[in-house]
């Protein structure tokens, strides 16, 4: 735990060195150089008190009361804005001190006066809200176990290291703008309002969203910002100690994919490992096509247990075998288990998993496991991945992601104890194309919501759940992404803002894959290759004259190109009221 603390300590003090705090730094200057002191403690101690408490959780209770997130952060920006406002006016400073005045305290506590402790506090609170750090693996995680376990000890002592070591050096910049201040030996008035200046313009900037337009121009000049700035947070030790605060099991799965083939445990004549006893299922919210089940329940049987989620086309394109596999062997003792661990929010609604079970002919057992309860206790880290377990209870093979489905096959055959030379149940289906990454060419799965976004090639950084303005660069290099227009990057997906916004992917496949949702009843999509609308030989399945009807959360084809793997350029309009969540390839 001391370790993750100290990282997420030293990862702030980056973010507080990395090109997104420049917004901020008229706020701190401008506020520091203006009051007491303390100005400076009290602006980093309520920068601190408010990134920590929002972040913790203070944003979903507002919502409870109708008050999001956006409402609460226009509210502190508001404040930067009057505070500038009151070192800017005179006259608005002397009516605002007299009309406080009666209030016992309250005029002491405003950018002006004392010790400038607590107006320091109001104003540095204020910033905590309005700005938008640059968001690395350690808050990214942070983020992510709030969401899915909430916010414990241990996760609010990490929150709070990192809001002290972004704050630390923002304090240092404020008693270094008040040192120059005062070697310039400038008189009181034109500083005062010429700090308020400064802090109106920074907050008109913000709240239009023009400072992420600012960190872009400063990132040109960085480009390898991830590869050092955040080299900490991207070691193996930092993810270790992520895993341990998300209460992701570390160490050696259960059974890995290398030990199919090895030798069998003494005694045992099957000539499989044994990895132990399975996990039981557990955190399921809900059962289709079954009563709920227990693993112990079902000793005697041969279990599979099949993590997916019905957006994964790599899922999708294993069910054809296990459909068959089911068929042919259920008579014989085969129990297939389908978990359903959802990889985006909308894939853990039960009505959409039962519509989906429907669509896809799925008639075996399948359990939710929206809160990845039993993701967690099989140490499972992949979509699809299939655990066989014998009679007694014991796994006994993995099985990540497509294909060898003949040896999948006979395993089952052999824990169950038919003939092994009898023709297979998958004969005649078509293998699937495994997913593959950069090792074959092929472009790998994109996510397109900022805690997992990669290759990302906009000039404009991304600017957390909040509509901004993007650009797309001229050209992308292999497999870059880029968005432009108005959009809204939240941790899951991208949206369109008002005024609409485009995809821009550079892709290497022969089949392409779309992740998307409506919010707003169906909804019409563009999808262009290489500029021109898909349709004749570049086809998708769900394309029409080079739409795509959004009218369901669920996997879309965008297009089936025959003949060899070439490099093409993607676009996929969004209007307002549709999200886009991954893509994936084949």
């Amino acid at each position: 735990m001391l370790v993750l603390v100290f990282i997420a300590f030293i990862a702030g003090i980056a973010t507080a060195l990395a090109p997104c705090v420049l917004p901020a730094l008229p706020v701190v200057i401008a506020g520091a150089s203006t009051g007491g002191p303390r100005r400076p403690i009290g602006i980093g101690l309520g920068l601190v008190i408010s990134f920590t408490v929002f972040t913790l959780g203070l944003s979903t209770a507002l919502r409870g009361i109708g008050l999001g997130p956006d409402a609460l952060r226009n509210i502190a920006i508001g404040g930067l804005l009057i505070f500038g406002l009151v070192l800017l006016v005179p006259m608005l400073d002397r009516r605002m001190s007299t009309a406080l005045n009666p209030v016992s305290g309250v005029a002491d506590r405003l950018p002006k006066g004392g010790d400038g402790l607590g107006g320091g506090v109001l104003l540095g609170g204020a910033l905590g809200l309005a700005w938008t750090p640059c968001a690395g693996p350690i808050l990214a995680g942070i983020t992510a176990t709030i969401s899915a376990l909430g916010a414990g000890v241990e996760v609010a002592l990490v929150l709070f290291f990192y809001a002290l070591g972004a704050a630390i050096p923002l304090v240092l910049i404020a008693y270094g703008g008040r040192a120059l201040v005062d070697r310039l030996s400038l008189s009181a008035g034109p500083v005062r309002r010429a700090m308020g200046a400064l802090m109106v313009i920074a907050a008109v900037l913000i709240l239009a969203g023009l400072d992420t337009r600012l960190t872009a121009s400063a990132l040109e000049d960085v480009p390898g910002y991830e590869a050092s700035i955040q080299a900490l947070e991207r070691s193996d030790t930092a993810r270790d100690r992520l895993a341990e605060l998300q209460d992701l099991p570390t160490g050696p799965a259960p059974l890995t994919e290398a030990a199919r083939g090895t030798e069998a445990a003494a005694g045992d004549d099957l000539g499989l490992p044994n990895a132990g006893p399975a996990p039981e299922l557990r955190g399921i919210s809900a059962w289709f096509n079954s009563e709920p089940l227990q693993l112990a329940e079902l000793r005697g049987k041969v279990v599979l247990v099949d993590f997916w989620t019905y957006s994964c086309i790599n899922c999708v394109r294993t069910l054809p075998h296990l459909r068959a596999w089911d068929r042919e062997y259920r008579d014989d003792g085969l129990v297939i288990v389908g978990v359903h661990t959802p990889e985006f929010a909308f894939e853990a609604e039960p009505g959409n998993v039962e519509e989906a079970i429907d669509d896809l002919e799925v008639t075996w057992p399948v359990a939710l496991d929206p809160e990845f309860a039993t993701w967690r206790a099989y140490r499972n880290q992949f979509w699809p991945a299939k655990y066989l377990i014998d009679t007694n209870g014991d796994v006994r093979d993995l099985h990540v992601g497509e294909g060898a489905y003949e040896e999948t096959e006979t395993l089952i055959r052999r824990l169950l104890g038919v003939d092994e030379e009898a023709e297979t149940a998958s004969s005649g289906i078509p293998t699937g194309r495994p997913q593959v990454g950069h090792g074959t060419g092929q472009t790998p799965e994109t996510y397109l919501g900022y805690e997992r976004i990669a290759r990302f090639a906009s000039p404009t950084p991304i600017a957390r759940d909040r509509v901004s303005l993007y650009a797309a660069p001229f050209g992308l290099r292999e497999d870059e992404l880029a968005y432009r227009g108005e959009a809204v990057v939240a941790a899951e997906h991208v949206a369109a803002g008002p005024g609409g916004a485009t995809i821009h992917l550079n892709f290497l496949a022969n089949d392409l894959f779309l992740v998307m949702e409506s919010t707003s009843g169906p909804q019409q999509v563009a999808v262009r290759i290489d500029g021109d609308p898909v349709g004749g030989r570049l086809r998708g399945d769900d394309v029409v004259n080079g739409e795509v009807t959004v009218d369901a959360s669920r996997l879309y084809s965008l297009a089936r190109i025959p003949g060899r793997r070439e490099r093409h350029r993607l676009e996929v309009a969004l209007p307002a009221g549709v999200r886009a969540f991954a893509f994936t390839f084949g």
